[in-house]
């Protein structure tokens, strides 16, 4: 069984965390100036874009939080109006 990796505050790593090997860790690097990370030369991506599904999601989301936001203004208003 292997032994349970811990940080450097104590806590245990979470599972499927592997360490890494040090063989071709020379193939990393990082530019000082760009803040980016290399690996053999080539920019490591790490971006993620919304798919159309998410974006939709994520559209109903805002707009629904925009209307909760309006709505219970305006009932403030009114019941500030009436007393």
């Amino acid at each position: 069984m292997a032994q349970q990796r811990m940080s450097r505050d104590g806590k245990p790593w979470p599972p499927g965390v592997e360490p890494l090997p040090l063989d071709g860790f020379d193939m990393l690097g990082f530019h000082r100036e760009t803040k980016a990370l290399h690996w053999d030369g080539v920019p490591v991506i790490t971006k993620h874009e919304l798919g159309k599904q998410e974006f939709f999601l994520a559209s109903i989301a805002a707009w629904a939080t925009v209307a909760a936001a309006v709505f219970a203004g305006i009932a403030l208003v009114v019941q500030i109006v009436s007393g």
